[in-house]
């Protein structure tokens, strides 16, 4: 064989080789290029189905049903709210029941309470919104009128206790309200725990105007009212006497005993009520005081105005003039006129009417 085509032979062989070892470089370096492609597309992949997750998990916390606000609610204070199925709601400061109801609309995480009572003249709107917890509980804060609660619904395995402590609570509100039934049906219980109390006018009055028959007119004056609010029963005794300022008495039982004290008043003023709030308002000439009701220390003053007459010169020397001065304080600090009335609206003032028989006694003591 010549020697030049060995050489050729040589040369075929060798871009046989090279060939050969370029096809297995190329898929090599192919397969690690798909690795790293495949490991990246699982990288984002995991990154978008746990986004994905996160944000399922943010709608699910934030889809929120009706059928959530339905139920029994209540706190370790003083509230227990019942909201029905049916767009009704009942409500009470310390144990369930139909002392405060009415009517209630949904709105996502909002509901709004259209509240009455049992005379159903007491019209005040509540605003409420719900909210669940990372453990899946739910709480409701709702704002009762100047003051907000936050409420827990109440899940079924509490509802024994519940159960027991509501009526533990109406057991002691029954023999309240039996005692207290009991001595306003008295009539030398009132004698004796009404008109004889210190700085009552209603005594002396009734006594020079009418003499041995004094009590026979004043118990025709006498008017009740029930409060709404209260860890215990409370009630209001009032003596609207002819010739004087009236008179007006809380009525309550502690420790077995019915108690009696007086409610402070401007002198010669007359009072009105709000009787969920436990606020009365007292109006005499000079101006108006208002006392609100604490359990530790009864009624205190807590907002007034007072009004003084200030003489104005008529430019010639001669005062012939006045001009009404009023100055407004709440807690004893002077606030401005746009404030107080803020203060004012809160409340709804009424005069008590219901006279003190024995068949109101039946329908209101209780």
């Amino acid at each position: 064989m010549k020697k030049s085509v060995k050489v050729l032979i040589v040369i075929l062989c060798l871009i046989i080789v090279g060939l050969l070892t370029f096809i297995v470089v190329d898929k090599v370096i192919n397969k690690k290029i798909e690795n790293v492609q495949n490991n990246e597309s699982n990288i984002v992949n995991t990154v978008n189905d746990s986004s994905n997750s996160n944000e399922s998990g943010k709608l699910e916390e934030m889809n929120i049903k009706k059928s959530d606000f339905i139920g029994t609610w209540s706190n370790d204070e003083d509230t227990t709210l019942i909201i029905n199925e049916d767009g009704t709601f009942q409500a009470d400061h310390f144990t369930a029941s139909s002392e405060i109801y009415g009517d209630y609309t949904i709105n996502g995480e909002n509901i709004e309470f259209i509240c009455k009572k049992n005379d159903d003249t007491y019209n005040r709107k509540w605003s409420g919104r719900i909210s669940k917890e990372p453990n899946g509980n739910f709480k409701l804060n709702v704002n009762l009128y100047d003051w907000d609660r936050t409420l827990e619904k109440v899940q079924e395995r509490d509802s024994t206790n519940i159960t027991n402590t509501t009526k533990q609570n109406d057991d002691e509100t029954k023999i309240a309200n039996d005692a207290i039934k009991k001595a306003l049906k008295d009539d030398t219980w009132i004698k004796n725990n009404v008109f004889t109390k210190p700085m009552s006018e209603s005594f002396s009055v009734y006594k020079s105007m009418y003499g041995n028959d004094w009590y026979s007119y004043a118990k025709e004056s006498m008017v009740l009212a029930k409060i709404s609010t209260g860890n215990v029963p409370m009630y209001i005794v009032g003596v609207v006497n002819p010739a004087a300022s009236e008179d007006y008495y809380l009525v309550t039982y502690k420790d077995g005993n019915v108690i009696v004290n007086k409610i402070p008043h401007s002198d010669y003023a007359f009072s009105t009520f709000d009787l969920y709030n436990n606020v009365v308002q007292s109006e005499a000439d000079y101006g108006t005081e208002y006392y609100g009701f604490d359990n530790n220390d009864g009624y205190m003053l807590i907002a007034e105005t007072h009004y003084d007459e200030v003489q104005v010169d008529d430019g010639n020397g001669n005062n012939t003039n006045t001009s009404l001065n009023v100055t407004y304080k709440i807690n004893n600090e002077i606030v401005s006129a746009d404030t107080f009335k803020k203060f004012e609206e809160k409340y709804n003032f009424k005069k008590i009417e219901t006279k003190l028989t024995d068949e109101n006694i039946d329908k209101y003591v209780k």
